[in-house]
């Protein structure tokens, strides 16, 4: 595997200790926004591996999971993780504010989608 793809892939590692971190603290939607990045990121370093090209400057994980030829259900995560990288900052797309939106089972729900995503990425870059 390049380094590059593996700093993308070590990265999202690190946004997934981040979105731990936070959820632990009571930093309820900065998890949601950890989660998202570390589907991100990770997938990122995947599309670099497979794909042998730059990794795309979008956020859409759904669209970066099909291009990678995801399986359903990490996709059906990606779906969900998706609004976070907005709705889970801004008070304009989360219709208040965004901390009052999250409590600590939905960071963790949100923490568990993208670690699925994480472990798809392992596997797929083996």
């Amino acid at each position: 595997m390049r380094a590059e793809a593996r700093r993308w892939i070590e990265q999202g590692r690190a946004e997934l200790v981040m979105a731990r971190s936070l959820a632990e603290s009571g930093g309820f939607s900065g998890a949601a926004f950890h989660s998202h990045q570390a589907a991100e990121m990770s997938m990122k370093g995947l599309w670099i591996h497979l794909k042998r090209s730059a990794a795309p400057r979008f956020h859409d994980l759904v669209e970066l999971g099909t291009e990678l030829g995801a399986p359903e259900n990490v996709l059906a995560a990606l779906r969900r993780l998706n609004p976070e990288y907005v709705v889970s900052r801004y008070p304009d797309a989360a219709n208040g504010v965004p901390a009052h939106n999250y409590d600590r089972a939905r960071a963790l729900e949100l923490i568990g989608l993208a670690e699925e995503v994480e472990r798809w990425v392992s596997a797929a870059s083996a």
